[in-house]
Parts: structure tokens; sequence; C-alpha cells
């Protein structure tokens, strides 16, 4: 069965900005693979080369190879989305020195001769390797850290690295959870930014998915008391309106507050319905469409999100949408209309 998606969905770009690649070429990464990139090969090894994996994929089906992929890469982490148009079994091992993971975007993946449905987080960290077949048409994400710089940040977050995150048991599958799914929205909205925006901000956000994505339902085992998570609660909002205008990250939060993210995240949730930093970017999203909507005609959007610590307008533009069901230009022009 064909299990199509489109190349769009995980944020691949249109046939006219790849670069195409011969099924012979050599593909050395300082000339391709630069932050963000688009991609399409013809041979599916040349793209394991090109983006620093060891693999020997077996093309499992009739039809002429096509592989795209768009690629982001920050100082700690790289970020993936890409497509197969033919059915392949997939053997190999992820680079040295990070950790990887794997996300399924379609239908159903062998994966060490279990089925695994998408989407569910894959480890690649297995000691012998990795071993799955795809259908065609599949489409996946991979997330690659390095693993001190996971320690460092989940220290800031007042945890250690969950143990599901260095296992290296084959086939490792991580159990499904609310926070794997958020994981999985987040990367598809960061390969489709058009920009590739990819900043130690953004890293440590992701690292902070990551880990919550591995505790699953066991990060839900807080011990703190209802007065502990009131405090916290309080100190973070003082905290959080103080800073307003800038992209604070949540491990300030932590440590302004004096307790491990599991509470502060568990304090948010009871109270809000909603994480720490999905409250503080709504917050922040919300005194920008206050500002545009009380705003002159001639209001610059820009000034306005630069003002609440958002500079980068294809990814603020796409978060306020989502948010408030238009784009900033169309409250604006709503506000205007009133005057």
């Amino acid at each position: 069965m064909h299990h199509a998606t489109d190349a769009r969905e995980v944020g691949i770009a249109t046939t006219s900005k790849i670069r195409q690649m011969t099924p012979t070429e050599q593909v050395p990464s300082e000339d391709v693979l630069t932050s963000p990139c688009n991609v399409r090969f013809h041979e599916v090894n040349a793209f394991g080369r090109a983006v620093g994996w060891d693999i020997d994929f077996r093309q499992l089906d009739s039809g002429a190879p096509k592989i795209e992929a768009r690629v982001l890469a920050g100082s700690q982490s790289t970020v993936m989305g890409f497509r197969f148009e033919r059915a392949y079994h997939q053997r190999g091992s992820a680079p040295r020195g990070v950790l990887s993971f794997g996300i399924p975007l379609n239908g159903s993946l062998d994966w060490h001769r279990q089925q695994v449905d998408a989407p569910r987080i894959l480890s690649f960290n297995g000691d012998s390797g990795f071993d799955g077949v795809s259908p065609d048409g599949f489409s996946g994400i991979t997330l690659s850290v390095t693993q001190s710089w996971l320690q460092t940040t989940s220290a800031s977050f007042g945890m250690p690295v969950p143990e599901q995150l260095v296992d290296t048991r084959v086939g490792l599958v991580l159990a499904p959870s609310q926070a794997s799914c958020e994981l999985t929205a987040q990367l598809r909205r960061l390969l489709g930014y058009g920009e590739g925006h990819f900043d130690s901000h953004r890293e440590s956000e992701l690292a902070l998915q990551l880990i919550a994505a591995a505790l699953g339902d066991s990060g839900c085992d807080d011990k703190s008391t209802f007065n502990q998570r009131a405090r916290a609660i309080e100190l973070a909002i003082n905290f959080i309106e103080d800073h307003r205008g800038e992209a604070i990250r949540v491990s300030e939060i932590c440590r302004e507050t004096a307790v491990p993210w599991r509470t502060l995240d568990r304090a948010f949730r009871e109270r809000f319905g909603v994480g720490p930093k999905a409250y503080l970017t709504r917050r922040r999203l919300g005194g920008v469409r206050e500002a545009l909507a009380a705003g002159p005609r001639d209001l610059r959007i820009a000034d306005i999100a630069n003002a609440w610590g958002f500079w980068h307008m294809g990814q603020f533009a796409g978060d306020y949408k989502r948010l408030f069901g238009e784009l900033p230009s169309e409250t604006l022009r709503h506000s205007c209309a009133h005057l």
C-alpha cells in the first residue's frame, strides 16, 4: 500500500528549490548540506553519506528511486525531514558522538521485527545499529543531539538525562505520550519555517521537549506539595511579567522559582492547562495582539513583534495565526477599519 505524504508536510521545498543529485555524484557536506538546505537524491546511499549516516538501504519495489530531504543544523543538534519514494530495507547506524532519534510520520514501519505506527519516537542508539523496513512514500524526521550538551541542558532544568535517551538496547521505541506528540509537532513546524531559523534558544526548547517525551507518563511523578506549586506559579508569573518583552527560557524560570522543570510544568498544567513555555509564548503573542488592535494605521508589525521579543517574522506569523486564527496583518486591518 502506498502511504503518500506531501513533501511540504515535513518542510521539504518544492522541486524548483532542490538541487538535483546524480546517482554517482560524491556530495561533500560543506558543499551541499549547509543549514538550512533542501536536497534531492536519486541514490539512497549517497543521501546517507551526505548527511553523515552509515547506511546500507536495499530497494524493495520497482521504480526510480527519489529521496527528498530538508536539513537544519544548530550548534548542538541537527533536524532532518525526509521522504523516500520507494520501499526500503533500512540498515545502518547513526552518526557517532551524538544521540539520534527518528519519528515516522505516516503508515506503519517494521522496526527490528516489530510493527510501529506513526508517530512514535525510535532510538537509533543501539550498539549494533538499526534495522527496519519502510513502505513506499515513507516520510519521517530525525533529531540528533550531542550527549554532553543534552546533559548540561537537562541539568539546567533540575533533572538528569532520562535513561531512555541514552539506552543502547537495539530497537528501542519510546512509550507514546502527549509530550512525544508535541515534540513531533514542534519539529514539523521548525522544518516548515521558510527561513530555517534554528538558534540556541530553539535548540534548548527541543531538548526540553525531547526530555519530556522520554519521561512520558513518568514525568507526572512529581512529589511537590500544592503550596509549593502555588508559590512557583506566583514567582513564575511575576518573572514572566518583568521580562515579558524578552524571549526568556524555561530554564531561567526554573532557576528563578527554585523548582525543577517537572514541578513547574505540573503547576502550569494544573492551573492553566498548558506548560510554562506555551504560557509564556501566548502571553507575548497576546501583548502583540493588544498593541496591534490599539495601534494607528501606519503601525509596523515588525516593530511591535520585536518589542515583544519576536525577531523571526515567519515563525512569529505562524505562531500568531495558530493562536488567534488570523495573521497579524489581519488584526491590524480589522483595528484600522474601526477607527
